[in-house]
């Protein structure tokens, strides 16, 4: 599941997701009614091509990230800061370590973001005419909750280093996979990594292959 809903009307006038094509027109249409400003929810992989389609619409372009470097995911922290100076050094503005308090409406539609900064007191609004929501996925783990199976710290299945599940059993991968019960990956390529290792394992035997981590 998005961590915003896809249905537009769900959503103020001005704030969108940016999973499909027609979330891309969507943005194009409202960068040709006049929009200025826009700012980007989220400092992951999709979040930074969001920021590069705001800002090649020649939009004055804000990401915002609460962890505290970009792309936590993939790098630590200095390879987060190096990234950094690269997305300003193209004119987009990042903030990052942020708390995002709420969308700031005017007549009914965004005009912005209240944040607060890393190390502030008091909030800040970012003027934006357009908030661009990609702040990643949850993975969809009902089932596995109703079937009573461990969960994972931030939501998904716990699995081990053999994809087994709390029942053994019972494997997960993919996007609902919670890799030693402490993230799950929002990618395709980690996907295929581990379905490579399942296979492995159900064929040759559950300890033939071992899934840790991906690049």
């Amino acid at each position: 599941n998005p961590q915003w809903p896809d249905d537009p009307a769900s959503r103020p006038d001005g704030v969108f997701v940016y999973r499909t094509i027609e979330d891309l027109e969507g943005l194009i249409a409202a960068a040709k009614k006049g929009a200025r400003t826009a700012a980007v929810i989220g400092g992951g992989l999709l979040g930074l091509e969001a920021a590069k389609a705001v800002y090649d619409l020649k939009l004055e372009s804000h990401v915002l990230e609460m962890a505290p470097y970009l792309m936590p995911t993939q790098l630590n922290e200095s390879g987060g800061s190096a990234l950094t100076k690269k997305i300003e050094a193209l004119g987009i503005k990042v903030h990052v370590g942020v708390k995002i308090e709420e969308v700031v409406l005017e007549g009914g539609r965004a005009a912005g973001l209240r944040i607060v900064e890393r190390g502030a007191a008091e909030a800040s609004v970012v003027q934006a005419d357009l908030v661009v929501v990609s702040c990643g996925v949850r993975p969809r783990d009902e089932l596995a909750k109703a079937c009573g199976l461990e969960l994972g710290g931030r939501g998904g299945v716990k699995v081990d280093a053999a994809l087994r599940t709390s029942d053994p059993s019972i494997y997960a991968i993919g996007e609902v996979a919670s890799i030693g019960g402490s993230f799950c990956y929002g990618l395709w390529a980690p996907g295929v990594e581990q379905a490579e290792a399942l296979a492995t394992n159900l064929a040759e035997g559950v300890e033939a292959a071992k899934y840790e981590k991906s690049d």
